[in-house]
């Protein structure tokens, strides 16, 4: 819901994900690195045409979203690379071992992969980060293709 275009919805989803943080962070932190592809599959279920590599305003009102997860989720600066790293390793690296080894059978499949992993290169890309935490994403990416 964070990622809905309608800023009410993601005021409330916020005031829910607060509350849930006060009561497990540890819990919603794992959840939320999971909850980017769920954003995905929300904006391409909500609007078919959805393509992360082109539609710049529906993006800019999903990241606005996603930055509030970040700030709240992330207040500490170790709590921040944690989750960075986890996006980079655990949702960036997967989606493009699963491309490279040719676990997807068509050509629309694969296109879709790509858009996955744009929408989280978008992701990362635009959140608002302190001082060293470009430097660190772009250390994660070398080491992953590297």
């Amino acid at each position: 819901l964070l990622s809905d275009v309608d800023r009410q919805v993601q005021d409330d989803a916020v005031k829910l994900l607060h509350f849930f943080n006060e009561k497990r962070p540890k819990d919603l932190r794992n959840l939320a690195i999971s909850g980017l592809e769920a954003c995905y599959d929300f904006q391409r279920s909500a609007n078919s045409q959805f393509d992360p590599f082109g539609d710049s305003s529906r993006l800019s009102d999903c990241f606005k979203g996603i930055h509030r997860l970040y700030r709240l989720l992330c207040p500490i600066k170790a709590d921040r690379d944690r989750f960075l790293k986890a996006v980079v390793d655990d949702k960036i690296r997967n989606t493009i071992n699963i491309m490279a080894t040719k676990k997807i059978a068509s050509s629309e499949a694969m296109v879709e992969a790509s858009k996955k992993v744009g929408f989280l290169a978008h992701t990362l890309a635009n959140l608002h980060y302190d001082y060293d935490e470009p430097l660190l994403i772009i250390f994660y990416i070398n080491k992953l293709l590297g």
